[in-house]
C-alpha cells in the first residue's frame, strides 16, 4: 500500500484527482488483504508518464499505464466513460468525473473508490450495502451491463465463487438471458475466468451456478455427460454427476489449489463410456484410463494453459491431470500391500503423491459409506517406508549415456526400458541404490550387445 499512497500523493500534489478503486476497496471493506491496488485519476496517461521515473505504457490507448514503485507495479487509469460498447471491446474517452468512471463498472461491489486523505469510501451505487447483503448486483441495468461486455456473465459467477456471495435476482435473470453471448468471447478469456471460479473459496457454489446457467455443459460436456449415470447402490447414493459435486465440496474444504480441484471435478468423466451391467451389477471397468485419455483434448479445447492464473504449460497441466485421474483408483487396489508394490505406487505417483491422495480422499468422502480408515492405513504404510517414502524423488544412479556405454545401446526404446527397469528394481529393494550394484544388475539382466558406433 505504501507505493500506492506515494502515487496518490504525487498525483494530488500535481493538482489531479486520484483514488484507489475497485477490488482493493472491496477487499478492505470485507477485512481482506488486497492483492493489488488500482488507481484512478483525471490525469491523462501522458501526464502520468511525466510524473514518475518508471512507467510502463501497458494500455495507453485505453488510458492505463503501470507505475513501478520499489519494484511493485500499480495500474493507474484515467477516468473513462463509454462511448460505444461492442460486447467484447468498448470505445472509451477520458473524463474528469469519478462518478462517470464508476458508473461504467460491472458490479456494485467493484464500483467503489477510496479517498486516501480522508479514508472516505465513495459508493454511489450501494456496493457497501451489497457487501453486507453478500450479493453480486450489476451497476445500473443488468442486461445492458452484460451486453456491454459478454464476459461479465462469467465474471458474476467468478465473484460469487470468490466471495461466497449470491447473485441478486435481477442480475441472475439477465445472466441467464445473456449467457449464450459467451459464444462470442475468446476461449482464453473464458479460461481465465474459469480458473478464477476453481480458485474461489466457494468453488462448489460457483460450479453449481455454472451448471444452472447452462454454461457448464458448454464448457465441460464430458462432465455434463455424467448426469443421470447411476452407480452401484452398495457403494454410491448419488449418480456420477452429484457424486462428483459432493467430492468437489470436500475439495473446497481441503485445498485451495485450482488444479487439484479440477482433477476432482474430472476424476470420473470416463464413467459414461465404460458403464456396463452384469447380472444387474453396475461396472465402470477402466474408467480411470478412459477419463485420462479425455484430458488432452479438454485442456487444448478450453485453452486452459493460456491463463495467467495458472503457471503451467499445456503439457505440464495435461500430464498432471492425467496422472491424478489415471491413478485415483490405485490406492483401493493396494489393500494390505507392502514392500515393493507400495514402493512402486509411490514412485508412479511421483511428486503428485500428496495431491493424488487428496483427490482419493475427496472421492471416498463422496461415497455412501466413506472408507477413510483404509486410506489412513495406506498413508501410515507409506510413511513407514522411511526414506523410501520419498522414492518419487529417486533417479537412476546411472545416466542414460552411462547405461548406453555399459550395455552397448543406442538412444531409443531399449535404453528407456533398461533405465526404467533399473529404477523399479531399486524401488522394490531388489538392487541397492549405488552405481556398482546398478551396473552388475543391468549386465546380468540385459547383457551387453554389440552395437556399431557404441564403445
Amino acid at each position: 500500500m505504501r507505493g500506492a499512497l506515494h502515487i496518490l500523493a504525487t498525483l494530488r500534489a500535481a493538482g489531479f484527482q486520484a483514488y484507489v478503486v475497485g477490488g482493493s476497496v472491496r477487499d478492505r471493506e470485507l477485512g481482506l488483504e488486497p492483492q493489488d491496488h488500482d488507481i484512478a485519476t483525471d490525469a491523462t496517461p501522458d501526464r502520468v508518464l511525466a510524473l514518475f521515473p518508471k512507467v510502463i505504457p501497458t494500455g495507453v490507448k485505453h488510458g492505463t499505464v503501470t507505475v513501478i514503485v520499489e519494484g511493485v507495479p500499480y495500474e493507474v487509469t484515467t477516468f473513462r466513460r463509454d462511448v460505444e460498447c461492442h460486447g467484447r471491446h468498448a470505445t472509451v474517452e477520458h473524463t474528469t468525473s469519478l462518478q462517470e468512471d464508476l458508473s461504467r463498472r460491472d458490479f456494485t461491489v467493484n464500483a467503489m473508490a477510496c479517498d486516501p486523505e480522508t479514508g472516505q469510501v465513495i459508493d454511489p451505487f450501494g456496493g457497501r450495502e451489497d457487501l453486507t447483503r453478500r450479493v453480486i448486483r450489476c451497476v445500473g441495468d443488468p442486461p445492458a451491463r452484460f451486453e456491454e461486455d459478454h464476459l461479465r456473465v462469467l465474471r458474476a459467477i467468478r465473484f460469487a465463487a470468490q466471495l461466497d456471495f449470491e447473485i441478486e435476482p435481477a442480475t441472475w435473470a439477465a445472466l441467464l438471458e445473456k449467457a449464450p453471448l459467451l459464444e462470442r468471447i475468446s476461449q482464453e478469456r473464458i479460461a481465465h475466468e474459469l480458473w478464477g471460479v476453481l480458485a474461489g473459496r466457494a468453488v462448489w457454489h460457483g460450479v453449481r451456478l455454472l451448471d444452472q446457467a447452462g454454461i457448464l455443459a458448454r464448457l465441460l460436456p464430458e462432465l455434463a455427460a455424467t448426469r443421470g449415470v447411476t452407480q452401484p447402490p452398495r457403494y454410491h447414493h448419488l449418480d456420477v454427476f452429484e457424486h462428483t459435486m459432493l467430492a468437489l465440496q470436500h475439495a473446497q474444504d481441503s485445498t485451495p489449489d485450482p488444479v487439484t480441484r479440477l482433477a476432482v471435478l474430472l476424476h470420473d468423466i470416463g464413467k459414461p463410456a465404460t458403464r456396463s451391467t452384469d447380472h444387474e451389477a453396475i461396472h465402470f471397468h477402466g474408467h480411470e484410463e478412459v477419463g485420462a485419455r479425455l484430458v488432452p483434448d479438454l485442456v487444448a479445447r478450453l485453452r486452459l494453459a493460456a491463463s495467467s492464473r495458472i503457471h503451467l504449460d499445456t503439457k505440464e497441466l495435461t500430464d498432471r491431470l492425467q496422472k491424478l485421474i489415471r491413478l485415483h483408483l490405485r490406492p483401493s487396489q493396494l489393500h494390505g500391500a507392502k514392500g515393493g508394490a507400495l514402493r512402486r505406487f509411490v514412485r508412479e505417483a511421483g511428486l503428485l503423491l500428496d495431491e493424488l491422495l487428496l483427490v482419493v480422499l475427496c472421492d471416498r468422502l463422496a461415497h455412501r459409506e466413506p472408507d477413510i480408515e483404509a486410506l489412513d492405513r495406506l498413508k501410515r504404510d507409506i510413511a513407514a517406508l522411511g526414506p523410501a517414502s520419498h522414492i518419487h524423488q529417486l533417479r537412476s544412479p546411472l545416466s542414460g549415456h552411462e547405461i548406453m556405454r555399459l550395455l552397448g545401446l543406442q538412444p531409443g526404446k531399449a535404453l528407456g526400458e533398461a533405465k526404467d527397469a533399473l529404477v523399479d528394481a531399486i524401488v522394490s529393494g531388489e538392487v541397492p541404490d549405488d552405481r556398482e550394484a546398478a551396473e552388475r544388475w543391468l549386465l546380468a539382466r540385459f547383457g551387453r550387445v554389440v552395437t556399431p558406433g557404441v564403445p
